[in-house]
């Protein structure tokens, strides 16, 4: 079980909270880190991951540890009387001490789930790269829904498409728009080099050719997300021109339905024939 001891716990929160814990808050909040194992597991880690975590780093406990316990916080925080003091936040032990206002504590659930969605991308980065977690990463139900998108992170939004302070909030509530330019970049390098692509990262084994088509990718996809058709369509040209110029390369675009499409032989009027007309 991830981030099961009051230690723990209050290692995630320590930023958040001015107050220790006495001993009643801190059942109260078992419920709470149940769920949110079962959250995790379900939604992120898969079966095997999650019971690999007593084996993990310290570093990597410590950040599974930060998820769950943000989760946890994250969703207790209705259910508890919080009290904001000259230091941060405490919850409220007397009922002659009014509880923090809604705005600010709105405030404080926004900053953890933030923390819990950086803290996520930090941890999908890091298992894509390490072979042996990759595998057991592979192997869970989230895995291949996880990956299905050329951003696989808040991050990438931000640094392709501008949208400052992005997480996977966004990721989720711009999921029809990347999808929609997902569709239109499949229309210019095929769909199949395309679910190549997304296979390769999710395999970590990219190769150096594959890198800058990725790259020329996830920037088409900003482009389409701010709405720059004009950019979009001329670093599309020039990204298809690139690939056609070294075609052999690139076997998969070169045998797709797009590619033949695009490079079919004039039609040649035949007498021959059965389509033959006169002219």
């Amino acid at each position: 079980m991830i981030c099961r001891t009051e230690e723990q716990f209050k290692r995630v929160i320590y930023n958040y909270m001015s107050e220790p814990l006495d001993e009643s808050v801190w059942e109260s909040l078992q419920l709470y880190i149940d769920e949110a194992n079962r959250w995790i597991k379900n939604t992120f880690l898969g079966n095997s991951l999650y019971a690999k975590y007593e084996e993990f780093s310290e570093e990597v406990k410590g950040l599974c540890d930060v998820v769950v316990g943000c989760k946890a916080f994250y969703e207790a925080i209705p259910s508890l009387d919080l009290v904001l003091t000259s230091h941060g936040f405490g919850i409220v032990q007397t009922p002659q001490v009014a509880p923090a206002s809604p705005v600010r504590v709105n405030r404080l659930r926004d900053q953890i789930q933030r923390t819990l969605f950086n803290t996520m991308d930090e941890l999908l980065t890091f298992f894509l790269n390490e072979e042996e977690l990759r595998v057991l990463f592979a192997q869970g139900a989230p895995f291949e829904k996880l990956t299905d998108s050329l951003f696989l992170t808040g991050s990438e939004l931000q640094l392709y498409a501008g949208m400052e302070g992005a997480t996977r909030k966004e990721l989720y509530t711009q999921k029809a728009l990347i999808a929609e330019g997902e569709l239109m970049i499949q229309r210019w390098i095929s769909v199949v080099y395309f679910n190549e692509l997304l296979q390769k990262v999710r395999d970590n084994k990219v190769e150096v050719k594959d890198r800058e088509v990725l790259l020329k990718a996830k920037q088409l996809l900003g482009f389409y997300i701010t709405g720059q058709s004009v950019a979009f369509r001329r670093l599309a040209e020039l990204l298809v021109n690139s690939i056609e110029a070294q075609i052999d390369g690139y076997p998969t675009y070169k045998g797709s339905a797009e590619y033949q499409l695009k490079n079919k032989s004039r039609y040649e009027n035949k007498k021959e024939d059965s389509t033959y007309f006169f002219g």
